[in-house]
């Protein structure tokens, strides 16, 4: 393909998905909901009643937001955690920290509580964000050691960015410019240009309207295309010495013997 049409569908590609971030997206875990296990360590098993779900921390725990810097490159992070019931032991102190950055430390209160932080990437990170819960500890009545009851933790977009995280930006680039690479031998390359767009145009529609598996599904799709492109360039690479290797061998004999 011609690479002022290669050089069309990347900046085609680049917009649609600056256009896809455009919508706000939360990243909302429910700690003690079920399928909270992906998100959460340490944490103790989950505990509910008829409106309540939640889980026990312990010393340390963790929450961890895969791919955040992907997702929601500029949030505003919210947890909400309890301490025990007054009658059941001190309130413990707490240290919240993302990635290694202290965010608050204080002293939790029986009554739930909500902290709000405002979070970027440029610090946090491109990939996950992980929130680590660390606190004193009591005994329970079952021998447990428990820290504070957490039942969510979510990022909210604070601003919509102008520019989408560029690790996304440019595995859809890569997508488009394969899959292109792939179809233009087959199909000519109005067609393959006019296919990769709507592929890009695919692919930023999911990271529209479906962007936590959409960011965890590119790397390897990018990386099969990607492959794809390389095994068909080499094939076709091999196909043309061969062809060429057979016109010089053949090119003396029909000097030789003209018709």
């Amino acid at each position: 393909m011609s690479s002022g049409r290669l050089l069309k569908l990347a900046a085609a590609s680049v917009a649609l998905v600056a256009l896809a971030y455009q919508r706000p997206v939360a990243y909302r875990v429910k700690v003690g909901a079920p399928g909270d296990a992906a998100y959460v360590e340490g944490f103790h098993d989950r505990e509910e009643t008829e409106d309540h779900r939640w889980r026990w921390s312990s010393a340390l725990s963790r929450v961890i937001f895969h791919n955040a810097g992907q997702i929601v490159p500029r949030a505003l992070l919210r947890v909400r955690l309890a301490g025990p019931p007054l009658s059941s032991a001190p309130q413990p102190r707490i240290s919240l920290t993302l990635n290694g950055r202290t965010l608050d430390t204080f002293v939790a209160s029986p009554e739930p509580r909500a902290c709000v932080f405002s979070i970027d990437s440029a610090w946090a990170g491109p990939g996950d964000w992980t929130l680590a819960v660390t606190s004193d500890t009591f005994m329970a009545h079952d021998g447990r050691r428990l820290g504070v009851a957490v039942d969510r933790a979510e990022l909210v977009p604070e601003k919509v960015p102008l520019l989408p995280p560029a690790r996304t930006t440019l595995l859809v680039v890569l997508g488009a410019l394969c899959l292109a690479t792939l179809l233009g031998p087959r199909l000519g390359e109005p067609a393959a240009f006019w296919l990769s767009q709507v592929g890009a145009g695919v692919a930023a529609a999911g990271l529209a309207f479906g962007r936590e598996p959409a960011v965890a599904i590119l790397p390897a799709l990018a990386t099969s295309l990607a492959l794809a492109a390389a095994i068909a360039g080499a094939r076709r690479s091999r196909v043309r010495s061969r062809v060429a290797a057979t016109l010089l061998a053949i090119a003396p004999r029909a000097f030789r013997n003209p018709t």
